[in-house]
């Protein structure tokens, strides 16, 4: 949520900033700084801005030891054996006023672990517990050498500074006394009143019609979101007057499935945005069987270069390719402790701003998440500041009210984020409640499911889920209480992190002990590897069923790896602790498709899971006007006897396959087939969801023959689909001819369901939407722009493209081939003349007045 500021604090410092023209340095990198190096126990004294450290030493910074870097070398002790676990620092400066700033920007080096205190009160903090720090505290862990020239930043308000003599105190602590090195340098900026970006912009919460953009400025200040169809096109805008840092904006009232560009900024002026890369896309329809791709990383906020690695991995996986749709943190989302310093570090500041400005991010939250003090019963603390997931069911799924747990759907996939820590993991807890009910829900509605939470119920890595000691019994609570749940109501796949490892376990069920007590005959349900390159997928049923297998990934190395554990559960088929990696998971109608990437880009993991539905059948006649020869009820296959027809069908990008899909070629001898059976050209049949009409179930191409039976590919079989068994709206389209549905939703089974969209007794949606030729209805002709309408004048008009495609100038031109601009379907474009293609669209919008427009109806 956006931190607040009493308006009149925001008017004096503003006011005050007249005279203030850019930022400025108060404490530059290199400065002179006040130090005591003698391993002293100085208490809580030496914070104090009346702290008299007149006889401690000063040097300029770098400060510190053992790199050969530093400016002023410090005292270690003398044993090099048991170093000074603590050296002290102190930095004075002046300002005339706490306001002659907007804001305040803290930048520090540093080696291991610091505290910094401003006019005696603790204002950062990194690598430590949230304890009191005592001379003798150890750092949390020591840091990498490579790590140390990583800048930890944060943002300071003027509330926080006097006016006067101002005092920074930083005590820095090794990790151990053996530590080889020790380093200090900071810098403290003065901001101008004019707002920069500190943090994002970043989405969240991408629902079918709205999407939650969020960044944060370095000084308060008005909120903005401008977006629209096109980079340079953004109309519509979002604003709020409010003074803030952290700024969330709603994006209302979008279409599912669709891309808009946008721009962040103040009231006034953009600070990012309107160029390509920044982007978001809306969802699809709960329900609608698009291809979805999932992005899943764990344990990655390290700011190491082993996490950028595996970011660039992703990055190059992708291109050329599609991005993800949905972005998944598996938890442990920024090290140590989840500060706002280390987000920065581990997620906003040199590492994911490419993606996080155009792929809505759904993160869980891990333990370290909550070392600085953050709340899940109370969604407090920084986790809970930064991130902003769906809790209300806005995005899919039954609300859950709390950003500790939620749910949402993209498609016809329903994930679920759980907490694994920082609430009740009970089987009467509130979590376990509302997780029952969402994903009762779910299976009722979507299907796929996709559960992921932090610890891992099994893991013989870093950590052991065998040991209730480790983690605090958090992965055995996930195992025996909410493994039942989500068995029970058919999950089809489990991700977590925590242990820094990769390990993917068979499609299991009913595991919920040691894994001494793992059945490899009654839990295994499948031995293989669960490929579609080897053996065979996974094999599931298409509706959602219970305790018929899920898979379970740990994928912990997104940031770092450990080479620590056994790596010996037997429900695991392939466990390995030597890459580090991310998952990138594509669901496409009935196929679930997961690789396991590593750092350098090889594909190390992968299995498919696929479930099979009934196979529903659909005996559709159908007439396109162009072709269609009134006299003889037959249309022209002049397409056919020029060998024009396609081998394979030519609606990839048009009407691309939904659901299994099919082959989308036809073989020559189907093509060789004479008489009423002869083919006329490709089309593409749907089926529309019974309840929401508007989304389409399942799609793929087929052949229309002369008498108007429409047939697979090999010539003379009805359409097949499959999907569940039930009603469904029938729905036919050509390239260039309006589309037409069924009225009603039909019960389609495995046997052929007669639709005969010939005869004016079959209704069809809408009103108009077929042509009436001596008592036989035919698609309409002529939508060669393919945007749903007939237009013979005026913009987007489907008259010009038949003249720009025999050459713009001369009408009585004529070109030969398979075009959409070929009415007809005769393989020849005229423009003029017996049988051109003009004629037919001004006839179809009434014939006399040519500025009419016939719409094509469907939903």
């Amino acid at each position: 949520m956006p931190f607040p500021f009493r308006s009149s604090l925001i008017l004096s410092a503003l006011c005050a900033l007249s005279a203030i023209a850019q930022d400025v340095p108060l404490v530059p990198f290199g400065s002179t700084w006040k130090y005591l190096d003698n391993g002293t126990n100085q208490g809580t004294a030496w914070r104090a801005n009346a702290f008299n450290d007149a006889t401690w030493a000063s040097g300029p910074a770098e400060l510190g030891y053992g790199d050969a870097d530093e400016a002023t070398v410090v005292s270690y002790g003398p044993n090099a054996s048991t170093k000074y676990i603590t050296t002290y620092f102190r930095k004075a400066f002046t300002l005339a006023s706490a306001n002659a700033y907007a804001g305040y920007r803290l930048r520090i080096k540093r080696d291991d672990a610091f505290v910094v205190y401003l006019n005696g009160v603790e204002v950062m903090r990194q690598n430590f517990d949230q304890v009191t720090i005592t001379s003798s505290t150890l750092a949390y862990q020591s840091i990498a050498d490579s790590e140390e020239p990583k800048l930890l930043s944060e943002i300071l308000i003027p509330a926080q500074f006097i006016a006067g003599t101002n005092m920074l105190a930083v005590e820095v602590h090794q990790g151990a006394v053996t530590s080889s090195d020790l380093s200090f340098d900071l810098e403290l900026m003065g901001l101008d009143a004019a707002p920069g970006l500190f943090r994002g912009p970043y989405l969240q919460a991408a629902a079918p019609t709205s999407v939650v953009v969020k960044w944060k400025t370095d000084v308060p200040s008005t909120s903005r979101v401008r977006f629209g169809p096109a980079v340079g096109q953004l109309p519509n805008a979002v604003v709020d007057a409010a003074l803030v840092l952290e700024h969330e904006m709603t994006v209302q009232g979008l279409l599912p499935g669709t891309t808009y560009y946008y721009a962040i900024g103040t009231t006034s002026q953009d600070l990012a945005g309107d160029e390509a890369t920044y982007f978001f896309r809306t969802a699809p329809t709960p329900g609608t069987p698009a291809a979805t791709r999932i992005w899943a990383i764990g344990d990655a906020g390290t700011g190491y270069a082993s996490q950028a690695a595996v970011r660039d991995s992703y990055i190059s996986f992708i291109n050329g390719s599609r991005k993800a749709d949905v972005w998944l943190m598996l938890g442990d989302n920024a090290y140590t402790h989840g500060r706002e310093c280390e987000y920065q570090l581990g997620i906003f500041q040199n590492m994911y701003e490419p993606i996080l400005r155009n792929t809505s991010l759904f993160p869980c939250v891990g333990n370290h998440d909550y070392y600085s003090g953050a709340n899940g019963l109370t969604n407090t603390g920084t986790y809970y500041t930064l991130f902003a997931p769906p809790k209300l069911g806005e995005a899919g799924g039954v609300a859950s009210n709390t950003e500790a747990y939620y749910s949402f759907n993209h498609g016809n996939v329903h994930f679920i984020s759980l907490d694994s820590y920082g609430v009740s993991r009970a089987t009467t807890g509130a979590m376990a409640t509302w997780l029952t009910n969402d994903i009762t829900q779910a299976q009722a509605q979507q299907q796929w499911i996709i559960v992921y939470w932090h610890h891992p119920p099994y893991t013989k890595g870093s950590h052991d889920s065998d040991n209730v000691g480790d983690s605090g019994g958090l992965m055995r609570d996930m195992r025996e209480n909410i493994l039942p749940i989500i068995e029970a109501h058919g999950v089809d796949l489990v991700l977590s992190g925590h242990s820094h490892s990769y390990e993917r376990s068979f499609l299991i069920n009913g595991h919920y002990g040691t894994s001494s007590t793992f059945n490899t005959t009654t839990m295994r349900l499948n031995s293989s590897a669960g490929r579609v390159d080897e053996i065979g997928p996974y094999a599931k049923p298409g509706v959602i069923t219970p305790n018929l297998g899920t898979v379970y990934a740990v994928c912990g190395v997104s940031g770092k790896k450990d080479a620590t554990g056994t790596l010996n559960h037997p429900a695991m088929f392939l466990s390995t602790y030597a890459h580090c990696g991310s998952m990138v998971i594509d669901v496409v109608g009935n196929t679930l498709s997961a690789k396991f990437l590593n750092e350098q880009g090889a594909i190390i993991d992968h299995f498919d899971i696929r479930k099979s539905f009934p196979v529903v059948r659909v005996a559709i006649r159908a007439i396109l006007d162009g072709p269609y020869d009134p006299v003889n009820f037959l249309m022209k296959d002049d397409l056919r006897t020029s060998g024009l027809i396609p081998l394979a069908q030519p609606y990839g990008t048009l009407y691309p396959a939904i659901g299994e899909g099919n082959t989308g070629s036809v073989p020559l001898q189907v093509l060789a087939t004479t008489g009423n059976d002869a083919i006329v050209d490709w089309v593409t049949v749907e089926l529309h969801d019974a309840l929401t009409p508007r989304i389409i179930v399942a799609r793929k191409a087929a052949l229309l023959q002369r008498d108007g039976d429409v047939v697979a590919e090999d010539g003379s079989s009805p359409v097949e689909f499959s999907v569940p068994l039930g009603y469904y709206h029938v729905a036919l389209r050509h390239r260039n001819h309006l589309g037409c549905m069924t009225a009603e939703a039909l019960a389609l089974s495995s046997t052929a369901t007669p639709v005969d969209l010939t005869e004016p007794t079959v209704l069809t949606w809408g009103v108009n939407g077929r042509r009436t030729v001596n008592g036989r209805m035919t698609l309409w002709s002529g939508d060669l722009v393919k945007d749903g309408q007939l237009k013979y004048t005026g913009s987007d008009n489907d008259r010009d493209p038949i003249l720009q495609a025999i050459g713009g100038t001369t009408p009585t031109n004529s070109v030969s081939g398979y075009m959409a601009v070929d009415l007809n379907l005769n393989g020849m474009v005229h423009y003029t003349g017996a049988d051109n293609d003009r004629d037919p669209i001004l006839m179809n919008i009434g014939g006399t007045v040519p500025s009419n427009v016939l719409f094509e109806q469907l939903p």
